[in-house]
Protein backbone atom coordinates (compact mmCIF):
# COMPACT_ATOMS: atom_id res chain seq x y z
CA UNK A 1 0.00 0.00 0.00
CA UNK A 2 1.62 3.21 -1.19
CA UNK A 3 -0.48 5.81 0.58
CA UNK A 4 -0.87 6.15 4.32
CA UNK A 5 -4.20 5.27 5.89
CA UNK A 6 -4.54 8.85 7.12
CA UNK A 7 -3.93 10.29 3.65
CA UNK A 8 -6.47 7.90 2.14
CA UNK A 9 -9.08 8.81 4.77
CA UNK A 10 -8.56 12.52 4.17
CA UNK A 11 -8.79 12.11 0.38
CA UNK A 12 -11.96 10.00 0.53
CA UNK A 13 -13.50 12.43 3.01
CA UNK A 14 -12.68 15.23 0.58
CA UNK A 15 -14.47 13.37 -2.22
CA UNK A 16 -17.42 12.62 0.07
CA UNK A 17 -17.69 16.32 0.85
CA UNK A 18 -17.68 17.09 -2.87
CA UNK A 19 -20.51 14.60 -3.47
CA UNK A 20 -22.52 16.07 -0.61
CA UNK A 21 -22.06 19.61 -1.95
CA UNK A 22 -23.08 18.50 -5.45
CA UNK A 23 -26.25 16.84 -4.12
CA UNK A 24 -27.08 19.87 -1.97
CA UNK A 25 -26.73 22.20 -4.96
CA UNK A 26 -28.95 19.91 -7.03
CA UNK A 27 -31.63 19.80 -4.33
CA UNK A 28 -31.58 23.58 -4.05
CA UNK A 29 -32.06 23.88 -7.81
CA UNK A 30 -34.95 21.44 -7.68
CA UNK A 31 -36.67 23.29 -4.84
CA UNK A 32 -36.40 26.55 -6.76
CA UNK A 33 -37.99 25.01 -9.86
CA UNK A 34 -40.67 23.22 -7.83
CA UNK A 35 -41.90 26.58 -6.50
CA UNK A 36 -42.89 27.52 -10.06
CA UNK A 37 -43.72 24.02 -11.33
CA UNK A 38 -45.43 22.04 -8.55
CA UNK A 39 -46.59 19.50 -11.15
CA UNK A 40 -42.91 18.64 -11.79
CA UNK A 41 -42.42 17.91 -8.11
CA UNK A 42 -45.46 15.63 -8.17
CA UNK A 43 -44.12 13.74 -11.20
CA UNK A 44 -40.71 13.30 -9.50
CA UNK A 45 -42.42 11.96 -6.35
CA UNK A 46 -44.43 9.45 -8.39
CA UNK A 47 -41.30 8.31 -10.23
CA UNK A 48 -39.48 7.80 -6.93
CA UNK A 49 -42.36 5.69 -5.58
CA UNK A 50 -42.36 3.52 -8.70
CA UNK A 51 -38.58 3.03 -8.50
CA UNK A 52 -38.85 1.89 -4.87
CA UNK A 53 -41.73 -0.42 -5.75
CA UNK A 54 -39.70 -1.99 -8.57
CA UNK A 55 -36.75 -2.57 -6.23
CA UNK A 56 -39.04 -4.30 -3.72
CA UNK A 57 -40.55 -6.49 -6.43
CA UNK A 58 -37.10 -7.62 -7.55
CA UNK A 59 -36.00 -8.23 -3.95
CA UNK A 60 -38.97 -10.45 -3.07
CA UNK A 61 -38.89 -12.25 -6.40
CA UNK A 62 -42.32 -11.30 -7.70
CA UNK A 63 -43.33 -12.23 -11.26
CA UNK A 64 -42.04 -10.30 -14.24
CA UNK A 65 -45.52 -9.06 -15.15
CA UNK A 66 -45.66 -6.74 -12.10
CA UNK A 67 -42.18 -5.46 -12.83
CA UNK A 68 -43.09 -4.83 -16.47
CA UNK A 69 -46.16 -2.82 -15.42
CA UNK A 70 -44.00 -0.67 -13.15
CA UNK A 71 -41.51 -0.18 -15.96
CA UNK A 72 -44.25 1.02 -18.34
CA UNK A 73 -45.63 3.37 -15.68
CA UNK A 74 -42.14 4.80 -15.15
CA UNK A 75 -41.66 5.34 -18.88
CA UNK A 76 -45.02 7.14 -19.08
CA UNK A 77 -44.05 9.46 -16.22
CA UNK A 78 -40.66 10.14 -17.80
CA UNK A 79 -42.41 11.13 -21.04
CA UNK A 80 -44.73 13.50 -19.17
CA UNK A 81 -41.75 14.98 -17.34
CA UNK A 82 -39.78 15.53 -20.56
CA UNK A 83 -42.78 17.26 -22.15
CA UNK A 84 -43.24 19.49 -19.12
CA UNK A 85 -39.56 20.50 -19.13
CA UNK A 86 -39.64 21.22 -22.87
CA UNK A 87 -42.81 23.30 -22.51
CA UNK A 88 -41.09 25.44 -19.85
CA UNK A 89 -37.80 25.60 -21.80
CA UNK A 90 -35.83 23.74 -19.12
CA UNK A 91 -33.00 21.56 -20.45
CA UNK A 92 -32.84 18.06 -19.00
CA UNK A 93 -29.18 18.62 -18.02
CA UNK A 94 -30.35 21.36 -15.65
CA UNK A 95 -31.02 18.61 -13.11
CA UNK A 96 -27.75 16.79 -13.72
CA UNK A 97 -25.56 16.08 -10.67
CA UNK A 98 -22.51 18.30 -11.24
CA UNK A 99 -19.61 16.30 -9.75
CA UNK A 100 -16.06 17.60 -9.89
CA UNK A 101 -14.96 14.34 -11.54
CA UNK A 102 -17.16 13.15 -14.39
CA UNK A 103 -15.33 9.82 -14.54
CA UNK A 104 -16.08 8.42 -11.07
CA UNK A 105 -18.73 10.93 -9.92
CA UNK A 106 -16.44 11.79 -6.99
CA UNK A 107 -16.50 8.21 -5.70
CA UNK A 108 -12.74 7.75 -6.10
CA UNK A 109 -12.96 4.40 -7.90
CA UNK A 110 -14.20 3.15 -11.27
CA UNK A 111 -14.85 -0.60 -11.60
CA UNK A 112 -12.64 -1.23 -8.58
CA UNK A 113 -9.70 0.78 -9.94
CA UNK A 114 -8.49 4.03 -8.38
CA UNK A 115 -9.67 7.07 -10.32
CA UNK A 116 -7.24 9.77 -11.35
CA UNK A 117 -9.00 12.33 -9.13
CA UNK A 118 -8.29 10.26 -6.00
CA UNK A 119 -4.70 9.68 -7.04
CA UNK A 120 -4.32 13.44 -7.60
CA UNK A 121 -5.52 14.17 -4.06
CA UNK A 122 -3.11 11.58 -2.65
CA UNK A 123 -0.21 12.98 -4.66
CA UNK A 124 -1.04 16.46 -3.37
CA UNK A 125 -0.96 15.05 0.16
CA UNK A 126 2.39 13.41 -0.57
CA UNK A 127 3.74 16.72 -1.86
CA UNK A 128 2.55 18.44 1.33
CA UNK A 129 4.27 15.74 3.39
CA UNK A 130 7.49 16.26 1.47
CA UNK A 131 7.19 20.03 1.80
CA UNK A 132 6.57 19.74 5.55
CA UNK A 133 10.06 18.24 5.91
CA UNK A 134 11.76 20.25 3.18
CA UNK A 135 10.77 23.50 1.54
CA UNK A 136 10.70 22.36 -2.07
CA UNK A 137 10.41 25.95 -3.26
CA UNK A 138 14.08 26.37 -2.34
CA UNK A 139 15.12 23.56 -4.65
CA UNK A 140 14.56 24.17 -8.34
CA UNK A 141 16.60 23.95 -11.50
CA UNK A 142 16.42 27.72 -11.92
CA UNK A 143 18.30 28.45 -8.68
CA UNK A 144 21.07 25.87 -9.08
CA UNK A 145 24.13 28.13 -9.35
CA UNK A 146 27.11 26.96 -11.41
CA UNK A 147 29.29 29.87 -10.23
CA UNK A 148 29.99 28.01 -6.98
CA UNK A 149 32.01 25.49 -9.01
CA UNK A 150 35.51 26.49 -10.06
CA UNK A 151 37.18 26.32 -13.45
CA UNK A 152 39.87 24.12 -11.95
CA UNK A 153 40.49 20.88 -13.83
CA UNK A 154 39.34 17.72 -12.08
CA UNK A 155 42.40 15.74 -11.03
CA UNK A 156 42.61 12.21 -12.39
CA UNK A 157 39.90 12.71 -15.02
CA UNK A 158 40.39 10.62 -18.17
CA UNK A 159 39.59 13.65 -20.31
CA UNK A 160 40.31 17.22 -19.19
CA UNK A 161 37.20 18.78 -17.66
CA UNK A 162 36.66 21.52 -15.11
CA UNK A 163 34.59 21.21 -11.96
CA UNK A 164 32.11 23.76 -13.35
CA UNK A 165 31.72 21.96 -16.66
CA UNK A 166 31.16 18.66 -14.84
CA UNK A 167 28.50 20.35 -12.67
CA UNK A 168 26.87 21.82 -15.78
CA UNK A 169 26.68 18.38 -17.40
CA UNK A 170 25.19 16.92 -14.21
CA UNK A 171 22.63 19.74 -14.15
CA UNK A 172 21.68 19.19 -17.81
CA UNK A 173 21.28 15.46 -17.28
CA UNK A 174 19.02 15.94 -14.22
CA UNK A 175 16.91 18.57 -15.97
CA UNK A 176 16.38 16.29 -18.97
CA UNK A 177 15.66 13.35 -16.63
CA UNK A 178 12.87 15.37 -14.98
CA UNK A 179 11.42 16.73 -18.22
CA UNK A 180 11.26 13.30 -19.85
CA UNK A 181 10.49 11.30 -16.70
CA UNK A 182 8.59 8.06 -17.06
CA UNK A 183 8.83 5.70 -14.12
CA UNK A 184 11.24 2.87 -14.76
CA UNK A 185 13.20 4.36 -17.63
CA UNK A 186 16.18 5.51 -15.62
CA UNK A 187 18.05 5.67 -12.32
CA UNK A 188 20.68 8.08 -11.05
CA UNK A 189 23.57 7.67 -8.61
CA UNK A 190 25.04 11.00 -7.47
CA UNK A 191 28.47 10.71 -5.88
CA UNK A 192 30.58 13.42 -4.30
CA UNK A 193 31.47 15.12 -1.05
CA UNK A 194 28.83 16.92 0.98
CA UNK A 195 27.62 20.37 -0.05
CA UNK A 196 28.04 20.00 -3.82
CA UNK A 197 24.39 20.19 -4.91
CA UNK A 198 23.43 16.51 -5.03
CA UNK A 199 20.38 16.96 -2.78
CA UNK A 200 19.46 20.20 -4.54
CA UNK A 201 19.25 18.53 -7.95
CA UNK A 202 17.47 15.45 -6.56
CA UNK A 203 14.79 17.61 -4.93
CA UNK A 204 14.47 19.73 -8.08
CA UNK A 205 13.65 16.48 -9.89
CA UNK A 206 11.20 15.55 -7.12
CA UNK A 207 9.45 18.92 -7.38
CA UNK A 208 9.16 18.61 -11.17
CA UNK A 209 7.84 15.03 -11.08
CA UNK A 210 5.30 15.80 -8.35
CA UNK A 211 4.05 18.66 -10.50
CA UNK A 212 3.57 16.20 -13.36
CA UNK A 213 1.44 13.91 -11.18
CA UNK A 214 3.99 11.22 -10.33
CA UNK A 215 4.32 9.72 -6.85
CA UNK A 216 7.63 10.62 -5.22
CA UNK A 217 9.15 9.55 -1.91
CA UNK A 218 12.19 11.36 -0.48
CA UNK A 219 13.91 9.66 2.42
CA UNK A 220 17.28 9.78 4.18
CA UNK A 221 18.99 6.39 4.16
CA UNK A 222 19.10 6.31 7.98
CA UNK A 223 15.41 7.24 8.24
CA UNK A 224 14.52 4.52 5.74
CA UNK A 225 16.31 1.84 7.75
CA UNK A 226 14.72 3.06 10.99
CA UNK A 227 11.23 2.82 9.46
CA UNK A 228 11.91 -0.66 8.12
CA UNK A 229 13.23 -1.82 11.49
CA UNK A 230 10.20 -0.40 13.31
CA UNK A 231 7.94 -2.23 10.90
CA UNK A 232 9.93 -5.42 11.26
CA UNK A 233 9.47 -5.48 15.04
CA UNK A 234 5.96 -4.03 15.18
CA UNK A 235 4.36 -7.51 15.05
CA UNK A 236 1.74 -6.33 12.64
CA UNK A 237 0.69 -3.30 14.68
CA UNK A 238 1.45 -0.89 11.86
CA UNK A 239 -1.25 -0.80 9.21
CA UNK A 240 0.94 0.77 6.55
CA UNK A 241 3.88 -1.03 5.02
CA UNK A 242 6.94 1.21 4.90
CA UNK A 243 8.60 -1.28 2.54
CA UNK A 244 5.70 -1.10 0.10
CA UNK A 245 5.75 2.70 0.16
CA UNK A 246 9.45 2.59 -0.78
CA UNK A 247 8.83 0.02 -3.50
CA UNK A 248 5.58 1.22 -5.10
CA UNK A 249 6.19 4.94 -5.71
CA UNK A 250 7.10 6.10 -9.23
CA UNK A 251 10.33 7.65 -7.94
CA UNK A 252 12.20 7.23 -4.68
CA UNK A 253 15.09 9.48 -3.67
CA UNK A 254 17.40 7.87 -1.10
CA UNK A 255 19.62 10.61 0.24
CA UNK A 256 22.91 10.30 2.12
CA UNK A 257 23.49 6.60 1.49
CA UNK A 258 26.22 5.47 3.85
CA UNK A 259 25.06 7.55 6.82
CA UNK A 260 22.79 4.75 8.08
CA UNK A 261 24.01 2.29 10.77
CA UNK A 262 26.24 -0.37 9.25
CA UNK A 263 24.38 -3.57 10.10
CA UNK A 264 23.51 -6.73 8.23
CA UNK A 265 19.83 -5.73 8.28
CA UNK A 266 20.59 -2.28 6.84
CA UNK A 267 22.79 -3.65 4.07
CA UNK A 268 20.33 -6.40 3.08
CA UNK A 269 17.43 -3.90 3.13
CA UNK A 270 19.25 -1.48 0.85
CA UNK A 271 20.13 -4.27 -1.57
CA UNK A 272 16.51 -5.51 -1.56
CA UNK A 273 15.06 -2.07 -2.32
CA UNK A 274 17.57 -1.43 -5.12
CA UNK A 275 17.06 -4.89 -6.61
CA UNK A 276 13.27 -5.06 -6.29
CA UNK A 277 12.78 -1.62 -7.79
CA UNK A 278 14.94 -2.60 -10.76
CA UNK A 279 12.86 -5.75 -11.23
CA UNK A 280 9.63 -3.73 -10.98
CA UNK A 281 11.00 -1.08 -13.36
CA UNK A 282 10.67 1.74 -10.84
CA UNK A 283 13.05 4.70 -10.92
CA UNK A 284 15.47 5.43 -8.09
CA UNK A 285 17.84 8.29 -7.30
CA UNK A 286 20.58 7.66 -4.74
CA UNK A 287 22.89 10.32 -3.31
CA UNK A 288 26.05 9.35 -1.45
CA UNK A 289 29.32 10.78 -0.19
CA UNK A 290 30.91 7.35 -0.68
CA UNK A 291 33.33 6.68 -3.51
CA UNK A 292 32.97 3.65 -5.76
CA UNK A 293 35.57 1.73 -3.75
CA UNK A 294 33.81 2.63 -0.47
CA UNK A 295 30.48 1.40 -1.85
CA UNK A 296 32.04 -1.98 -2.67
CA UNK A 297 33.71 -2.19 0.72
CA UNK A 298 30.51 -1.35 2.61
CA UNK A 299 27.76 -3.03 0.57
CA UNK A 300 29.58 -5.63 -1.47
CA UNK A 301 29.80 -6.43 -5.15
CA UNK A 302 26.09 -7.09 -5.70
CA UNK A 303 25.04 -3.55 -4.79
CA UNK A 304 28.01 -1.99 -6.60
CA UNK A 305 27.29 -4.01 -9.73
CA UNK A 306 23.68 -2.82 -9.87
CA UNK A 307 24.56 0.80 -9.19
CA UNK A 308 27.25 0.92 -11.86
CA UNK A 309 25.36 -1.22 -14.35
CA UNK A 310 21.81 0.12 -14.05
CA UNK A 311 22.32 3.72 -12.83
CA UNK A 312 23.64 6.82 -14.54
CA UNK A 313 26.56 7.81 -12.30
CA UNK A 314 26.96 11.56 -11.82
CA UNK A 315 30.11 12.62 -9.97
CA UNK A 316 30.39 15.98 -8.23
CA UNK A 317 33.64 17.85 -7.52
CA UNK A 318 34.39 21.12 -5.78
CA UNK A 319 34.19 22.91 -2.44
CA UNK A 320 31.24 22.86 -0.05
CA UNK A 321 28.71 25.37 -1.42
CA UNK A 322 27.20 25.94 2.04
CA UNK A 323 30.59 27.13 3.33
CA UNK A 324 31.08 29.34 0.28
CA UNK A 325 27.72 31.04 0.90
CA UNK A 326 28.78 31.84 4.46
Amino acid sequence: MLYSENAMEIALENLSRRRWNARRELEEKKREVYKHLPELEELDKQMSKISLAAIKQVAIGENSKAIEELKLASQNLQMQRAQLLAKNEIHADFFKLNCDCSTCKDEGYVAGAMCGCLKKLLIEDMAKGLNSKIDLDKFSFSNFKLEYFSNELIAGSKTPITQREQARQNYEYCLNFAKTFVSGVGNILMQGLTGLGKTHLALAIAKWCLGCGYTVVYVLAGQMINELEEERFSRGEQKISALNSFLDCDLIIIDDLGSEPQTQFANSSIFSIIDLRLLARKSTIINTDLSGAEVIERYGGRVSSRLNGEYKVLRFFGNDIRLQKK
